[in-house]
């Protein structure tokens, strides 16, 4: 959904490369982007998402800021801005619920319309930008819990035992486990108190 709003926008102010880096608390990442599929398996497999110093600086702060490739330390970075044409760009910070929503639109020295619009107006580009992310971002959900295994991990999540939580939804105990279990495979955990976290910081509960 919002790939195609962020698109639609972008051909306003000239820009045509972009990627929209979403952080969870647990640091899992998810990438939208239309740069080459390969760009984003080389920066998951650098593990930039956690090191990039572009990421860092976005992690604590609030307001957009322009970056260069050529001012990194990082080698991967200067790999990747290398093998991707990738030397200049502008990163917004968006905070949605527990996540960070970095928005970054890659440009050259040679996108004078651009550049000249950002410096221009990028307070007007910083509102559109936020009412963008505000009205047409979903997270994507990695797992999907049925109506009863919310039920199941919202007891949980508010201290009631198993037995508790049997008497409450009228089932056995024995069906409480099986609901928990579930829960654990679909979170790839084996903690009850790590599932409710995770699922309480993925808004799934």
């Amino acid at each position: 959904m919002i790939k195609k709003f962020v698109e639609e926008y972008l051909n306003q102010i000239y820009i045509k490369r972009y990627s929209i880096l979403t952080i969870s608390p647990l640091d899992e990442v998810s990438i939208i982007s239309n740069l080459p599929y390969c760009w984003e398996q080389d920066f998951l497999k650098r593990k930039l998402h956690l090191r990039s110093n572009i990421v860092l600086k976005a992690k604590n702060k609030i307001t957009p800021f322009k970056w260069s490739s050529v001012n990194t330390d990082n080698n991967d970075i200067k790999f990747l801005s290398e093998k991707y044409g990738i030397r200049s760009g502008v990163t917004f910070v968006i905070k949605i619920k527990f996540d960070v929503v970095i928005f970054t639109l890659y440009f050259s020295e040679n996108d004078v319309a651009f550049v000249n619009l950002y410096a221009r107006d990028k307070h007007l580009i910083l509102f559109d930008v936020m009412s963008l992310f505000e009205t047409h971002y979903e997270k994507i959900l990695t797992h999907a819990f049925t109506d009863r295994e919310k039920e199941v991990m919202n007891l949980l999540k508010f201290g009631k035992t198993y037995m508790e939580i049997a008497f409450i939804i009228g089932v056995s105990e024995r069906t409480v486990r099986f609901h928990i279990n579930n829960v654990l495979s679909k979170l790839n955990v084996t903690s009850v108190r790590y599932a409710i976290f995770k699922a309480t910081s993925e808004g799934l509960i």
